[in-house]
């Protein structure tokens, strides 16, 4: 696994744990694990924004 590809799964499983903590376990009927790190990105800071409101 390169530096590249392992600095992406850990921030995908940053990501995921921040998101399964408030609640958080599906985006549109998909798993988590199943997204892409922008896609879990998105939901993360969608969260964020939604929160600060």
């Amino acid at each position: 696994m390169t530096i590249w590809s392992n600095a992406v799964e850990v921030r995908k499983a940053f990501i995921i744990d921040q998101l399964l903590q408030v609640g958080i376990f599906k985006k549109d009927n998909i798993q988590l694990y199943e997204l892409s790190l922008s896609e879990l990105e998105n939901e993360y800071f969608t969260y964020i924004r939604r929160s600060r409101q």
